[in-house]
């Protein structure tokens, strides 16, 4: 595991102008309802609230083919009659990603049939959201937002700041990643080579998570006072690059290899490295999911009989599910995924009979 860090100008003033920030200053504040009085299209489209400029998706080789093959069907020229106000390239989009909802059967299979034809263009399409901010800098008007705050005293503030931050995150992360990376060779059970950017963000912008093929963005204030905390969910995050969501996943598939990465670097990690439990640690809509796969969990980490007993008092569990499947701590984490995912309906029927 490997980890390069950047801190980009134009990607720090988007996370900073996307949301409010943790302890946001009213300075800041300020200048954020200037600008959204100044550039009111280019803000709107930050904040999701208006479509970005066609020519972005389009800008795609592969995206292209696909918009353009899709107007030129008969159900398109069907639809478009009701929305012909917009463009062509706009409604098509809109309609493939679902902005534009329609109920009609013919209407999903030539969406289908564009898909198989079209598989790389269509996923790059509907990967292209708030989650891949690289897009929004190709529009002209958020382009210009962005130029405008970063000429602001603030932004050069928050970009100091920021600097400072990832000089930390970095050192402390190089001083331990020798730590982290067998700690994964041993809990992981299979070799890896993957590396990751990571786009370091103002701490007080509590961003965390992974997108494109090998993309992290970070920065969250409790990494502060914390560094471990930068470790554990840097690691995380890093676990979702390794371990990504595929369309073939289905709902149950994606909490099972979310609830997963959180066992790994969230309890696991952040546990050997706090030296207390941090199974209370996560995502609360994984809280039953967790619950469900721990004792599977303590299974596949190889504990004996007395290391089950210890750890089960230090994560104060006061009763803990029988697993018959002894081959669980012979899996690697792929395996142990693909065993939780195709057995989960039964675990789940077993503990609620028990």
């Amino acid at each position: 595991m490997n980890l390069e860090f950047v801190l980009d100008e134009d990607y720090l003033a988007f996370f900073i102008l996307y949301k409010k920030m943790f302890d946001e200053s009213r300075e800041l504040e300020d200048i954020k309802n200037k600008l959204y009085s100044d550039n009111n299209l280019g803000y709107k489209k930050i904040l999701g609230e208006e479509f970005l400029d066609s020519s972005v998706y389009l800008d795609n080789s592969n995206t292209r083919k696909l918009v353009y093959e899709f107007i030129s069907t008969d159900k398109f020229n069907e639809i478009y009659k009701l929305y012909s106000n917009e463009s062509e390239e706009v409604v098509a989009i809109k309609i493939l990603k679902d902005i534009i909802k329609i109920d009609d059967n013919e209407l999903t299979k030539v969406k289908d049939s564009l898909w198989f034809k079209h598989m790389d263009g269509y996923r790059t399409l509907l990967g292209m959201n708030s989650f891949n901010t690289s897009i929004f800098l190709l529009d002209k008007d958020v382009r210009k937002l962005i130029n405008s705050f970063k000429d602001s005293n603030e932004y050069k503030k928050l970009y100091n700041e920021t600097r400072i931050y990832l000089d930390n995150v970095k050192k402390y992360w190089n001083d331990n990643k020798d730590i982290i990376n067998n700690y994964l060779k041993r809990i992981l059970k299979m070799d890896f080579n993957k590396e990751a950017t990571v786009y370091i963000t103002h701490p007080n912008t509590c961003e965390g998570y992974s997108f494109g093929n090998d993309k992290i963005v970070w920065g969250h204030y409790k990494g502060i006072n914390n560094p471990n905390y930068n470790l554990v969910y840097l690691t995380h995050e890093w676990l979702h690059v390794l371990l990504p969501f595929t369309e073939s996943d289905s709902e149950i598939d994606c909490y099972i290899k979310h609830t997963t990465i959180e066992l790994v670097a969230d309890y696991e990690l952040y546990s050997m490295l706090e030296g207390s439990s941090t199974l209370k640690e996560g995502h609360s809509y994984l809280e039953e999911y967790k619950k469900i796969l721990y004792p599977y969990w303590i299974k596949y980490i190889g504990l004996d009989d007395n290391g089950i007993k210890e750890r089960v008092e230090k994560d104060s569990i006061s009763e803990l599910d029988e697993v018959g499947n002894d081959n669980i701590s012979n899996m690697n984490i792929e395996e142990f995924i693909k065993y939780c995912s195709n057995n989960y309906l039964e675990i789940v029927d077993r503990k609620r009979t028990k």
